[in-house]
This record gives C-alpha cells, sequence and structure tokens, in this order.
C-alpha cells in the first residue's frame, strides 16, 4: 500500500478508479475539483441505519453544549439526503497518510492496539459496531480507521467539502484539534448556534472516515497540541519526535471519562476524509 499509486475507491462514480488521484488531480487544476455525488440506494440504506442505530435520545438536550435545544420539543432525527463528497485533492493526502500508518504497522509488525484492547477504555467503538458491510469496503483497521460523526453549521459544510478540515480553526476542551463522534446525537449539538436553535431548517453533519492510528485515551481534559508523547504523555516532548516515523508518539486522543458522549480528536487534517454529507431535519 505504502509503494501504491494511490488510486480513489472504487464505488467513487464521478473519479472513478482507473486514474491515480495525481491524475485526478492534474486534470482539475482549472476547474472544481470537489463534487457532491448522490450515494446508491444500498450506501443510504448503511449510513440511515448507522444513524438509526448509534442515535442516543436520552441524551437530546442535556450537557453543556447543547444549551437550548431541551426547549424545542424533539427527541429524533429524519435524514432527508446523503451526498458523497469526491474531492480528489484532500482524499490523496487522507489515503497518503493512510498508507504512512501501514508502513509504521509493517515497521512495528503488529497492529495498532484497537479502542478495546487499551485498559482504560470504555469499550469498542460504536460506528464501527453498527457499521454493515456496504461501510466497511475498503476500510484499514490495522490503522484503527474508523467511520465517524462530525458536527457543524451548515454554512461551514461547503468549506469542508472543498479544502478539508482544518485543525487550526478548532478551539475545543482537548485543544486545536478535529473533533468527532460515535453518536450524530453529540454532532446535532453543533448544528446550530446555542442562541439561534430550531426546528424547522435542514441541518447538516458530516460522516467522516478518521484515522486514530495509535490511541491515548484520557479522562482528563487537556489541551494538546499534537497527540502526546507514549512515554511521558507530554503533547510537548521533543524526545518522541525525533524518529522521522513519529513511533515515539501517539496519533490521536480519545476522550473517555464522566462525559455523556467520547470524542475523538486527531491533530493533523489529513487523518480526516470528510465522505459523506447527511442532511436531516429534527423530529
Amino acid at each position: 500500500m505504502y509503494l501504491s499509486d494511490l488510486k480513489p475507491p472504487l464505488y467513487w462514480t464521478l473519479n472513478e478508479h482507473t486514474k491515480t488521484f495525481k491524475e485526478w488531480n492534474c486534470q482539475s487544476i482549472n476547474k472544481r475539483c470537489c463534487e457532491l455525488v448522490p450515494v446508491s440506494q444500498r450506501e443510504r440504506f448503511a449510513i440511515e441505519s448507522l444513524v438509526k442505530d448509534t442515535w442516543k435520545a436520552e441524551f437530546v438536550g442535556i450537557g453543556r453544549d447543547s444549551r437550548g435545544l431541551e426547549a424545542i420539543n424533539y427527541r429524533n432525527i429524519e435524514i432527508l439526503n446523503v451526498e458523497r463528497i469526491e474531492n480528489p485533492s484532500v482524499a490523496e493526502r487522507y489515503f497518503q497518510c493512510r498508507a504512512r500508518m501501514c508502513y509504521k504497522v509493517g515497521q512495528f509488525k503488529r497492529h495498532f492496539p484497537k479502542l478495546e484492547e487499551i485498559g482504560c477504555s470504555s469499550g469498542p467503538i460504536l460506528t464501527s459496531r453498527k457499521t454493515n458491510n456496504t461501510l466497511k469496503r475498503g476500510m484499514v483497521h490495522m490503522v484503527n480507521e474508523h467511520y465517524l460523526f462530525h458536527g457543524t453549521t451548515v454554512n461551514l459544510i461547503n468549506n469542508i467539502a472543498d479544502q478539508g478540515f482544518d485543525q487550526r480553526l478548532s478551539n475545543g476542551m482537548f485543544g486545536a484539534g478535529i473533533y468527532a463522534a460515535e453518536s450524530p446525537t453529540k454532532c446535532d449539538q453543533y448544528a446550530d448556534p446555542k442562541g439561534q436553535r430550531d426546528k424547522k431548517s435542514e441541518k447538516k453533519m458530516i460522516l467522516t472516515r478518521m484515522l486514530l492510528g495509535e490511541i491515548f485515551v484520557t479522562d482528563t481534559p487537556y489541551s494538546f497540541r499534537r497527540p502526546p508523547c507514549k512515554t511521558c504523555k507530554d503533547d510537548e516532548c521533543c524526545e518522541s519526535f525525533h524518529n522521522s516515523q513519529g513511533n515515539g508518539s501517539y496519533d490521536s486522543v480519545v476522550a473517555d471519562g464522566i462525559w455523556n458522549f467520547r470524542e475523538f480528536i486527531v491533530y493533523d487534517s489529513s487523518q480526516c476524509y470528510p465522505e459523506y454529507i447527511i442532511t436531516y431535519k429534527r423530529t
């Protein structure tokens, strides 16, 4: 995988896999390289099922980030549309990162520990437990590649589709990273500003591929600027970054504590590919 010419996934339709990402990117220099593609019935059913099976109605309006939602009287969401983002430029960065992680696995001669194999975690990732075979195609589990939900306001969706995520624009509890969740209920909290909650207008969230790699699990908030050292757990440790492969540092952070939802954070935008836009309304 590390040595191969990277091509779009087999199920992409506008940027078919007969050309490499480099060929597609050269072809799209003078035009918009991002296309929103209607998904197949099979994909839509898979994503609708995933949303339904990971939705947690009991947490609607509960918690600091959901302020205002308790007043608009809803307990579920209805999916109106699902589109696939085909963006060769952003995807190339992501699949290059995945190939480098696979190379790292080859060096270690072992897969990265799964979240449920890490003693202080509360178990496996819900989205991966509930994902059917349609969405499992092409996923590389040895580097902890998973689908997760990302919440954002409607006005930012096109920027993310065109440019990918940008960790520099975030400032969450665990620092300037890209945040995702295993439940769409968590992401729905960020679909509109806290002072402008409403039940009528269409909302959007993203189903993103995320490369968690080697995971650091913590139940303590810490404003990381990058994943911490595997030895001292300090994100400012220089020793862990002397090795060109980054073997001394984690790749991601999972916040797994007393909160209502676990959060999954990476600090490098190339570890995420925003693959699906889910349009929905609250019901």
